[in-house]
């Protein structure tokens, strides 16, 4: 989870300017924060770039789940017209997928895209 002090407008996931909301803080709460609330936050590319020109302070907080714990949508982010939209998996699997996806480290060759 990133919070966000923001100053200047932030361009939004669809390219458009957002106007900054003096004391307001932007979060980007990440993918398990989006499946969780079933898409009610959504995650973003997370960018550390600071084109405002003036002070911004970023503080990342992270956290891991136990590998056994479930990752559904809490039952208050589903409803009859709104079922999940993922599949429930296990924090090990989803971490594994993220994994996969992002950096290819278990990909068949077994080598980092890094490299």
């Amino acid at each position: 989870m990133t919070f966000l002090v923001c100053r200047s407008a932030r361009k939004a996931a669809n390219g458009s300017m957002a106007p900054a909301i003096p004391g307001a803080f932007v979060v980007n709460g990440g993918q398990l924060l989006q499946r969780w609330t079933n898409d009610y936050f959504l995650a973003t590319a997370h960018r550390a770039v600071n084109r405002s020109g003036g002070e911004r302070y970023a503080l990342a907080f992270f956290c891991d789940s136990n590998i056994d714990w479930p990752v559904a949508a809490v039952p208050t982010c589903v409803r009859p017209d709104q079922p999940p939209k993922y599949p429930t998996t296990y924090y090990t699997e989803y971490m594994i997928r993220y994994q996969q996806r992002t950096y290819n480290v278990f990909g068949p060759e077994g080598k980092n895209t890094a490299q």
